[in-house]
């Protein structure tokens, strides 16, 4: 083989992790070389390189190293290759990935077939996810995208796509090259269409190395292909460091991250903004519990030779055009200073907004700009001048005044008043202050709390006010690296230090203030609007319309637009001179007038949306709706998605003037339609007992009618009832993923249903209903229990491929002990695969549903399932009641198992106080080891629970005491930036210098959540400045990798080694440059550290 003068001759870069990838891609090279005259393996470099020609382009082929997989070894083989080859212009990384199929949405993805990354909106093709941290609660999270691949590579990908739609792909010419492979082409060929089965999400392998033992009914249809010629498919790849092992994880995954992908894989993520490259897979598995290695050696033949093909549409000139990649990343130190002047701004840009993402998530707060862009679209120009120009108003404006109380009667427009008030000094202000506004909202239960307010308040000041930030950031960095969530009080400690102390004031609302907008308002929309314009031609009969609201709307801006809601659809004028003699004087009246005025043949679907949007909890969205009103409880079939209305945004004629359409919006997510309550006086009035007596007497009848069927029992009956009839129709062929997207009411009716059920159990047709769902629709059950389990507000019942759990368990989770009762008289059997209804009713918190099993001889230490028995369920919850009557029944308080392994852990971790001093009362082993915290010490120190931290030590817990994530208790508190209890733990004789853990020692868990008042405690209690061990190696690197730049300095002072080695990065400035930290890489530089590698 020849060897080419210069490495500098190579200049397409591709990285393969596997050996088989990398055989594929040796057997594409049209001519192979040995090694370039003259090079020299740079000494960070540990790649094994294969060399050689493909087309008109030199090519160099790199491997992670033996037995490493992951996003991390990807980026150390990419930097390691750039390091040793400059001149690298463009990337790929090709391998086998698991492929994302959903022949129903069009996209039948096959075994051996191509997924190429192609950018798609704000991403580069390729979105990284991960798994949250190990004290969360498990959430799949999205954590950045790929870089957009060097333009050459886009306009070839471009070239080679309108090439595949003209004519075929060469990729079946270039397979013959697996012919070279030293396993012959057998196993790097087609592996046979009966080798290639889709099952379906629900249905876990059952063991063994391939499917012989899966049942074939639970495959999914699809139709056979003309040719084994793989397809070529282009979209999102998704890639991360979490094994995703089953169906339900994939889903659950693809649900929690918002994206639309077309494939699963494990090194790309670690490319992300560190080496420019496309990405080619060959799907040799469904991402699912079916995988095996079947199919990997012909999927790796296709995808290389797809890159071959690729590569053939790279025009040589304009690649030696091409910028090399080292400088795209602008890696080097120098390179970085050459070129600051240019990217300073750009990149402080983009890290603010990653920043202000991150705030963002982190915080959970509520958007109320939907309520303030809604209130602004009903505000009519000119109206509120009396309040901006009171003297009360003024006052507050100019600080007289810095609190103001804004009330009146319901409907007199408060809110539109508001978005008045926002919009005044928006122009007033302009950017010399800071505006922040909070809309509770009656149909959102995420905008109902003082928790919710302060969130917001919180997330809008960061925002909107630079002056403010550090001090929010003291706050945020206290909790924002660790799983744990701000509490209200510290929140509002926070928020409260950045205000001054204000006076209180109030404004009443008057009617007589606000009848001058209300008549600015309803001359606007009788002149102006389309509804009125029949009347344009008789400005007297405007005249006697606008005179009639007046007489009555008596400062209630509500009530005159339902006025006009009622008069616009008169068409002469008898008519309308009739109705308006008759207009109601309140509300009520005039939401009796609307509910008597709603056509008989509607009436049904009217009071159907009327009870959902009464009692339902989260909002629902207008598909849901539609599908709501196209149920036909007594028909055959019930529902049919052709009984849907030709046009959902109609929905609102069933009830006019008492709902609304409101359009919502959300980062990183489609606007949606939501369907509402028109105002909450609409609500409260639904839900009183003054329906029939606000109803003319002639139309009683018809108030009752709607009263009795807006009762909370009768309608919480009847939710119940559209909920389970919905599901009872559905195609239970398909995935739960399918189910979802097809029928939209599919995930409300089945995370709802048991909790309207719960109310109205106690009626027979409810009960009957419930049962027939239960023990007679097995299909249509299964598909539910998928789509339950699926909600993270469920408990993970089981783990895939367990046998699915009966109604029993179930009933007993929801407390429906009327369905219990029944249920048990009829199975007897209490266990349950391990999970007996025992636990299940602890769980659900329901103390009457727990006696039921006591009744029927259920034994109270009855082991198995997720939480391992019943008391330490119930101790999970917080349900003391349901604590105090299993140990009443002789509840072993010491029992093990289960995710906690004890109760008292599992109480600790929680927080629940009250529930520790019960079971320490009790006889609880404080130092009991076992479970994902080793002990509850350890739990509650995760978590910062100071008063059960004090708790358990009073009692003789072991300030030492070895075992679970962190090791020891001191390394939890550590981890969390709890430094009262860290001081605690130390004051009690807690050793600093213990070793062991996820984080190795207590100073480097400090280190990687950025707790600099944690590691300066620590350091002043003699903590270890270099001790070594844990992820990270040392605090040093933990904090590098972080980009700590302070803490990095304190560790510095305090005597850190900047050059020692280990842990998974090798030294601190090796983690820094692979995060692109250049601050705390020239810290690290300046203070001695060597620079062993010249890509950052």
């Amino acid at each position: 083989m020849k060897s080419l003068e210069s490495s500098d001759m190579y200049t397409v870069g591709w990285i393969s992790a596997l050996p088989i990838e990398r055989a594929a891609a040796i057997a594409m090279l049209d001519e192979r070389h040995d090694k370039p005259c003259g090079f020299v393996q740079h000494q960070a470099d540990s790649n094994s390189y294969s060399w050689g020609r493909m087309g008109e382009h030199n090519v160099v082929i790199a491997s992670l190293p033996a037995g490493l997989y992951g996003t991390t070894s990807a980026a150390t083989t990419a930097s390691s290759l750039l390091s040793s080859l400059p001149n690298i212009r463009i990337s790929l990384l090709v391998g086998i990935g698991g492929g994302i199929a959903r022949p129903e949405q069009g996209r039948d993805i096959r075994l051996g077939d191509i997924v190429v990354s192609e950018p798609r909106g704000t991403t580069g093709g390729l979105l990284q996810y991960d798994l949250g941290k190990a004290l969360s609660n498990q959430r799949w999270e999205r954590k950045g995208f790929l870089s957009l691949p060097p333009r050459v590579l886009l306009h070839a990908l471009a070239s080679l796509q309108a090439e595949h739609e003209l004519g075929e792909s060469r990729v079946p010419e270039f397979l013959t090259a697996a012919e070279k492979l030293k396993k012959g082409a057998n196993w790097y060929s087609y592996q046979g269409f009966e080798h290639d089965r889709l099952f379906r999400s629900s249905y876990g392998h059952k063991g063994g190395h391939d499917c012989h033992d899966c049942e074939e009914m639970q495959t999914v249809d699809r139709a056979e292909r003309e040719t084994t010629d793989p397809e070529v498919h282009y979209g999102i790849i998704a890639s991360g460091n979490t094994l995703v092992k089953d169906a339900i994880s994939r889903d659950r995954m693809f649900e929690e991250i918002g994206e639309e992908c077309i494939c699963l894989e494990m090194e790309a993520a670690g490319l992300m903004n560190h080496f420019p490259c496309l990405v080619i897979r060959g799907v040799s598995d469904y991402a699912d519990s079916h995988k095996n290695d079947r199919w990997q050696r012909y999927a790796s033949a296709t995808a290389a030779a797809y890159g071959k093909e690729l590569l053939s549409y790279v025009p040589t000139a304009e690649l030696q055009e091409t910028r090399t990649a080292l400088e795209v990343l602008s890696s080097d130190i120098q390179q970085i200073h050459a070129i600051v002047s240019v990217t300073k701004t750009a990149v402080e840009s983009l890290e603010s907004n990653r920043h202000l993402d991150q705030i963002r998530t982190w915080l959970s707060a509520p958007d109320t700009s939907t309520n303030l862009n809604e209130a602004q679209k009903k505000r009519q120009a000119g109206t509120g001048l009396w309040f901006l120009e009171s003297a009360s108003f003024q006052e507050w404006y100019v600080g007289t005044r810095q609190t103001l109380w804004l009330y009146g009667i319901p409907g007199c427009g408060k809110t539109v008043l508001s978005a008045s008030i926002i919009d005044y000094l928006n122009q007033q202000l302009h950017s010399t202050g800071v505006i922040l506004e909070f809309f509770f909202d009656f149909t959102d239960t995420k905008k109902q709390t003082l928790d919710q307010l302060v969130r917001s308040l919180i997330g809008q000041l960061y925002l909107r006010s630079k002056d403010t930030r550090k001090e929010l950031d003291r706050v945020i960095k206290a909790y924002k690296n660790s799983d744990r969530q701000p509490t209200c009080e510290s929140l509002s400690t926070a928020f409260q230090q950045l205000l001054s102390h204000v006076q209180k004031g109030m404004v009443s609302i008057r009617p007589g203030s606000v009848n001058t907008d209300i008549r600015l308002y309803v001359h606007e929309q009788l002149r102006n609007g389309r509804d009125f314009a029949r009347w344009c031609s008789k400005p007297t009969v405007l005249d006697e319309i606008e005179t009639g609201i007046m007489q009555r709307a008596d400062g209630m801006f509500r009530l005159a637009v339902c006025q006009l809601d009622n008069l616009q659809k008169h068409l002469d004028l008898p008519r309308l001179r009739k109705s308006l003699q008759l207009l109601p004087r309140t509300l009520e009246e005039m939401y009796a007038r609307i509910l008597n005025g709603i056509d008989e043949d509607y009436r049904d679907c009217a009071i159907r949306i009327l009870q959902f949007l009464t009692y339902s909890e989260p909002p629902l969205t207008i598909e849901e709706a539609v599908d709501i009103v196209a149920i036909d409880p007594s028909g055959h079939p019930v529902f049919d998605p052709t009984f849907r209305m030709p046009d959902p945004r109609e929905i609102g004629k069933f009830c006019p003037s008492l709902v609304t359409l409101v359009v919502r919006e959300q980062r990183y997510r489609k606007s949606w339609t939501e369907l509402q309550l028109a105002h909450l006086s609409v609500q409260q009035y639904l839900k009183s007992d003054r329906i029939v007596s606000s109803f003319d007497p002639k139309s009683s009848d018809v108030g009752m009618l709607f009263q009795n069927s807006l009762n909370l029992t009768v309608a919480s009956g009847d939710i119940t009832t559209v909920c389970l009839q919905y599901l009872s129709q559905l195609d239970t062929r398909k995935s739960t993923g399918e189910l979802a997207k097809e029928y939209p009411f599919f995930v409300y009716s089945a995370r709802y249903w048991m909790g309207h059920a719960k109310i109205c159990e106690t009626e027979k047709h409810v009960l009957d209903r419930i049962l027939k769902f239960f023990l007679e629709q097995v299909e249509a059950y299964e598909a539910w229990e998928q789509a339950f389990c699926l909600d993270p507000s469920v408990p993970p019942v089981f783990e895939p491929g367990y046998e699915k759990m009966p109604p029993l368990y179930y009933a007993a989770l929801a407390g429906l002990q009327h369905t219990v009762q029944l249920l048990l008289n009829r199975e007897g059997d209490l266990k349950v695969h391990g999970e007996d209804a025992l636990q299940a009713a602890s769980m659900g918190g329901c103390t009457e549903a727990v006696q039921l099993p006591f009744r029927n001889g259920a034994d109270v230490n009855i082991q198995g399932g997720h939480f391992g028995n019943a008391l330490q369920a119930a101790s999970a919850g917080g349900y003391t009641e349901v604590m105090q009557l299993l140990l009443r029944n002789g509840a072993d308080v010491n029992i093990q198992g289960g995710e906690f392994d004890n109760a008292l852990q599992a109480a600790s971790l929680r927080g629940h106080t009250e529930d520790v001093q019960l079971l320490l009362r009790n006889g609880a082993d404080v130092n009991i080891q076992g479970g994902h915290f080793g002990n509850a010490l350890q739990g509650a120190s995760s978590r910062g629970h100071l008063e059960i931290v004090q708790l358990l030590f009073r009692n003789g817990a072991d300030m030492n005491k070895r075992g679970g994530l962190f090791d020891t208790a001191l390394q939890a508190a550590s981890a969390g930036g709890y430094t009262e209890v860290m001081q605690l733990l130390l004051r009690n004789g807690a050793d600093v210098n213990i070793q062991g853990g996820y984080f190795g020692n207590a100073l480097q868990a400090a280190s990687a959540g950025g707790y600099t008042e944690v590691m300066q405690l620590l350091l002043r209690n003699g903590a270890d400045v270099n001790i070594q061990g844990g992820e990270f190696g040392n605090a040093l690197q933990a904090a590098s990798l972080r980009g700590h730049t302070e803490d990095v300095q304190l560790l510095l002072r305090n005597g850190a080694d900047v050059n020692i080695q280990g842990g998974e990065f090798g030294n601190a400035l090796q983690a820094a440059s692979l995060r692109g930290h250049t601050e705390v890489m020239q810290l690290l530089l300046r203070n001695g550290a060597k620079n062993t590698r010249s890509l950052v």
